[in-house]
């Protein structure tokens, strides 16, 4: 088998381009699994943002409810000064 100067550079060629081609793959990859933890981390984000957004509502109606009720209604908050505490015994 008589390889000549041609084939020598022929070979280291494909080589060299057979190389190139893995880490154009490999840099593609990384690139795409970056994009992936982005895109979840940014998913994750908005689902915490809903969650608050859904809080917040929650704490907005219970204010409001509260604020008409000692408001319009002249109702106090519970606290133990007054409340009255009954002690039912049974009958025999």
């Amino acid at each position: 088998m008589d390889l000549g100067i041609k084939d020598i550079v022929l070979i280291l060629l494909i080589a060299a381009s057979s190389i190139s081609l893995i880490d154009s793959r490999h840099a593609y990859r990384v690139l795409y699994e970056e994009s992936q933890r982005q895109i979840q981390y940014q998913q994750k984000i908005e689902e915490e943002i809903i969650d608050h957004k859904k809080l917040l509502s929650k704490l907005r109606d219970k204010a409001r409810i509260e604020s008409i009720a000692e408001n319009d209604l002249n109702m106090v908050p519970i606290s133990l000064k007054n409340t009255i505490t009954l002690k039912v015994e049974p009958t025999k």
